[in-house]
């Protein structure tokens, strides 16, 4: 602001030390006290200005000058605030030796790290298109709302402060193995029965007693909306204002790190004991019979077929057999396995082929060995992949900082499966701190229609998956291994070939009990019974003070976007997303709503998207809720830390820096179902609460000038949708030719005052 200073540098680096001629560079610019603090200078060093106090007046001690700096030397001009005055001999006027202040975790002055750095960003004036489109995409949003309502009330209330902070233990009992006896019988007291009374009608349960629980949209409604949904998503002027939006949002993350990038670098290494390796990553999105590596199960396999060989593990032929028989009708020996033979890394001819991949599940391709080692209900009862799994977890707390949500199967073949499952767990004490169970139910109806006799109509598949559910939370006592089985389940996942032509439904569906057709039903006639039936049992366990489920299940890797849509609307989170890169609104409405996206780059690369085109980078720079997972490390990972392959090929793919890294583990914490009791230890006590003030650095890393940041522009884009849908909705809008409107200037800042919270 008019304020000049001159400063005094060397002309070349040959004069460094030889003498030479001396320039007065002039510089006007405005700097914080009246002198410049923390200039970048050589290799993005910094140093402090240290004030000559033995002269009258104020100068400034000497350092190198930047290359750019030698070439006005030499052209004699720099631009309009900088010129260079008339050489003078060295002689006159003596060099002084550079006294450089290196920044350490000693001297930095924390308050001054975040320097108020602000741009304008001049909005285009809100013409009647703008609101059309805001107002469609907020009808789009309370449409969410009516499936989703409640998770979001109690977000709201929690992120409002009118709950206390997370207790140190979850109110229910977890299950662990010290609670079960050798024989299996359960030490404790379990909760007494209630006395609600269970109907099932139109494929959705109800509860009926002390207090009444029922699905609170019909799935003719939830037609109407999807179908409402689809038509925003299609129309050319929404997707030009999202695009735009989208556009922006990447602008300004850019912007944000060309600012203070190096500021969050600053942080970090300052922050003590904590890095990367050491922060708290949830692998959200892994499944459980491909959750080793190749190396693993080939090294198991061979220890099997040298101690145990003469167990007998499988009834073929109407004879029993042998691991050594098994063997010997392959025509194979220890000797003869390798990874080559074991062939379960997906390759070249998977891409596009989901059917291939799914023979990858087959080591040696043979579906004996599958069900031998990979199955949970088999001749041994599942006891290979139950060492196997307590192998796993032996390295899950051998790393201490990574977690796993491990996804089992239920197939609603018959209703004694969640017994089954539930014996497995408990029987083997498969238990870890580090792992939560999410139950995948594949969408193979018309499989089961021509496979098994007990499933004659899609309602008969739904009451096998969720009966056994709701019989547990009314009676624990009389299904003590489920209920503490479910103590540790924490969501639902619906898995199964997204690419495969599906029968669509967009008005008057049929009901589960009416369909009886060998065609499998639709995508998000699947998700939607799933939603209206966990809906119910989350009400009851809730009152009940159970555990709850969320809703997160496979979506968007390949298929229509009506799939998107349909999770959209009913979805706590979803695994993959990729699909989205195509619809601008999509990707802005899951943005406003920050509905989390586990997306696996490898899985992807191996079998619909080369990694370079995955648009996991564009995600996480618009803000999206993004984290990283590994699907099924058996089939695209190497090593024994699957998790740590996807964050440092990320890291080498996207030039991530060690910040950006644990901002996606941080967001991997957050979409996880662990309880809120362990997230706090994890992330910090406050969590839950937006921006900064839920962040703790001490144990995420994350610095709170970048979640600032997220936070500050997540409330931008929601007031700017509000405001522009409000105009719509009373009639102000702007013409486009009006010469009255002026733009409205918003102005992004990415100060904080303090990095100390009091």
């Amino acid at each position: 602001q008019g304020m000049s200073q001159s400063y005094l540098g060397w002309g070349g680096a040959e004069n460094d030390r030889k003498g030479g001629e001396r320039y007065d560079i002039e510089i006007k610019g405005t700097f914080e006290n009246g002198s410049p603090r923390n200039i970048p200078i050589l290799q993005g060093e910094t140093i402090d200005w240290l004030p000559n106090e033995d002269e009258e007046t104020e100068s400034f001690q000497t350092v190198p000058v930047y290359p750019l700096l030698r070439h006005v030397s030499s052209v004699g001009e720099f631009n309009n605030d900088t010129s260079i005055t008339s050489p003078k001999p060295f002689a006159k006027v003596p060099l002084q030796e550079p006294q450089l202040k290196r920044i350490t975790a000693e001297n930095i002055p924390l308050e001054t790290i975040y320097t108020s750095q602000q741009f304008a960003v001049e909005e285009t004036p809100i013409t009647e298109e703008i609101a059309k489109a805001a107002a469609d995409l907020d009808k789009c949003i309370q449409r969410r709302l009516k499936y989703v309502g409640a998770t979001k009330q109690a977000q709201k209330a929690i992120w409002e402060g009118e709950r206390f902070p997370p207790s140190r233990s979850p109110p229910y009992l977890p299950f662990r193995p010290s609670r079960l006896t050798p024989e299996g019988v359960v030490e404790s007291d379990f909760p007494h029965s209630t006395d609600h009374h269970l109907s099932f009608e139109h494929g959705v349960y109800s509860l009926s007693g002390s207090s009444n629980h029922s699905a609170p949209v019909s799935c003719s409604d939830f037609y109407d909306d999807v179908r409402r949904t689809m038509k925003v998503i299609g129309t050319p002027s929404v997707n030009s204002f999202c695009s735009k939006r989208l556009l922006l949002l990447e602008a300004k993350f850019k912007m944000h790190l060309l600012l203070n990038e190096d500021k969050e670098i600053a942080i970090a290494k300052i922050n003590p004991h904590r890095d990367f390796y050491n922060v708290r990553k949830v692998d959200t999105h892994i499944h459980h019979s491909a959750s080793m590596h190749q190396k693993h199960l080939l090294r198991f396999i061979k220890k099997k077929l040298k101690v145990d060989r003469d167990r007998v593990v499988i009834f073929r032929d109407g004879k029993e057999l042998t691991l050594q028989e098994v063997f010997d009708s392959l025509r194979m020996t220890a000797y003869d396995l390798s990874l080559d033979m074991l062939d379960v890394h997906a390759d070249n001819s998977t891409l596009h082929r989901f059917d291939r991949f799914n023979l990858k599940y087959n080591p040696c391709g043979s579906s004996r060995l599958r069900e031998i080692f990979l199955k949970t209900d088999n001749m041994i009862d599942g006891l290979y992949l139950a060492q196997i799994t307590q192998e796993l977890f032996a390295d899950y707390q051998e790393s201490k900082y990574q977690m796993a949500e491990l996804r089992v199967s239920i197939y609603g073949r018959d209703k004694e499966e969640w017994n089954k499952l539930a014996k497995w767990i408990c029987d083997n004490n498969l238990y870890s701190d580090n792992n939560r169970w999410v139950i995948q139910i594949p969408r193979l109806y018309h499989v089961h229609k021509r496979t098994t006799s007990s499933i004659r109509v899609f309602s008969d598949m739904i009451q096998n998956v969720f009966e056994p559910l709701f019989k547990a939370t009314i009676s624990p006592e009389e299904y003590p291994q489920l209920h503490l089985f479910l103590q540790q389940v924490v969501a639902f996942d619906s898995v199964d070939d997204e690419s495969l032509g599906e029968r669509k439904i967009w008005k008057d569906p049929p009901t589960p009990d009416t369909w009886d057709s060998e065609d499998n039903l639709p995508y998000s006639y699947y998700i939607y019974m799933m939603w209206a039936n966990i809906h119910v049992l989350n009400q009851f366990r809730r009152e009940r003070g159970f555990s709850t489920f969320a809703l997160r299940p496979h979506c968007g890797e390949a298929g229509d976007l009506d799939h998107v849509v349909a999770a959209f609307l009913l979805a706590d989170g979803i695994n993959h997303g990729i699909t989205m890169r195509r619809s601008p609104s999509l990707q802005y409405l899951f943005y406003l709503e920050q509905i989390g996206l586990a997306v696996s780059p490898m899985s992807n690369n191996a079998l619909f998207l080369q990694y370079d085109r995955n648009p996991f980078d564009i995600y996480f720079k618009r803000g999206l809720n993004v984290s990283l997972s590994t699907d099924d490390p058996l089939q695209f990972h190497m090593t024994k830390e699957p998790l740590l392959e996807e964050y440092g090929m990320a890291k080498q793919m996207f030039r991530y820096s060690n910040v950006d890294l644990c901002e996606i583990a941080r967001n991997s914490v957050l979409q996880s179902g662990f309880e809120d009791c362990v997230k706090s230890q994890w992330i910090g006590a406050n969590y839950y609460l937006p921006g900064p003030s839920g962040n703790d650095i001490s144990r995420t890393n994350v610095p709170d000038l970048r979640l600032h940041f997220r936070h500050m522009t997540l409330e931008e884009e929601q007031s700017y949708v509000a405001e522009c849908a409000s105009k719509f909705y009373s009639g102000e809008t702007a013409r486009v030719h009006s010469p009255s409107i002026k733009p409205r200037a918003k102005t992004l800042t990415t100060e904080v005052p303090s990095l100390h919270k009091e």
